[in-house]
């Protein structure tokens, strides 16, 4: 089977896109038991436009999608 078969990548740029986002490496590692989640109020302050780093970096969160799954 072709792994990108199906597959697409868009921009995350509606608040539900951005927390599937956030939450993606949950579902990726959710297996690895040396994995720690890291504290979701700090990942949400990360990619907030308050963050002083966007006043020099522009940047855009992508999401892969296979059908209604996001899986990258």
């Amino acid at each position: 089977m072709n792994a990108s078969a199906g597959l697409s990548v868009r921009p995350a740029d509606s608040p539900r896109d951005r927390d599937h986002f956030l939450r993606l490496p949950e579902r990726i590692y959710r297996d690895d038991p040396c994995w720690v989640a890291p504290l979701m109020l700090m990942s949400k302050d990360s990619i907030a436009p308050k963050n002083p780093v966007f006043e020099h970096v522009t940047w855009q969160p992508f999401l892969a999608w296979r059908g209604d799954e996001v899986v990258g």
